[in-house]
């Protein structure tokens, strides 16, 4: 709250943002009035997530599209509220990846308020600044957490074309989880026209083994496609 009023903005904390279901905040019929009642109502400008967890999914049809693109309003967040953003992108309004709290805080006001164009750049004290390629690439900047943009394939009809995807993961997902997101999405053809890829938050893994053994880097007796 302190850090969106510091931004100039009027927080308003929504009906049953202290609710608790299980290891869900509340349940689903809850979740959406909340958020529907805020797309519905012209005095909200913004929908930000205050954090990530689970039950994004679970949220996807019910949201109210036609009042989204009756009155565009972004959504901020990041985690699980990748799965929204699917559906954001499927109604043409865009959405910023990202917490209004933590060390970059200001990159995503700058992106709710500024309106400049996002560039994206290599961090070379970052473990995945071997993979950059040289050039450059412009496009709609797309994607978020890995393992939900994997999940919302077949839920909803979202196109990447001429996107450049940004995807980031934790340690804690397991290398193996990271092969099977990644693979689902290339099978599924959403990899297919992509204008470039952007690998975010993947650092963790650097120097990790997982429970199953397997290393970050690649054997010389592995083969990959």
């Amino acid at each position: 709250m302190t850090t969106l009023q510091s931004w100039g903005l009027r927080p308003e904390l929504s009906a049953h943002v202290l609710d608790r279901n299980g290891y869900m905040a509340g349940t689903v019929a809850d979740r959406l009035a909340d958020i529907n009642e805020a797309l519905r109502d012209r005095e909200v400008r913004a929908l930000i997530a205050s954090r990530g967890r689970c039950g994004g999914l679970r949220l996807m049809h019910g949201i109210d599209r036609q009042a989204l693109e009756r009155d565009p309003k972004p959504l901020i967040g990041y985690s699980d509220v990748t799965a929204l953003h699917q559906v954001w992108r499927r109604s043409g309004v865009p959405a910023v990846h990202g917490a209004v709290h933590g060390a970059h805080r200001g990159v995503v006001r700058e992106q709710l308020l500024g309106g400049a164009p996002t560039s994206v750049r290599s961090d070379p004290d970052m473990v995945t600044a071997a993979m950059t390629t040289n050039g450059t690439a412009r496009g709609d900047l797309v994607g978020g957490n890995l393992e939900m943009l994997a999940r919302s394939v077949g839920v909803i009809d979202v196109s990447w074309q001429g996107c450049i995807l940004m995807v980031e993961a934790n340690k804690a997902a397991g290398l193996g989880m990271v092969d099977r997101a990644l693979t689902q999405l290339r099978l599924s053809g959403a990899l297919d026209h992509l204008t470039g890829v952007a690998v975010g938050s993947f650092d963790q893994f650097a120097g990790f083994q997982d429970r199953g053994g397997r290393s970050w880097t690649r054997s010389k007796t592995s083969s990959t496609t």
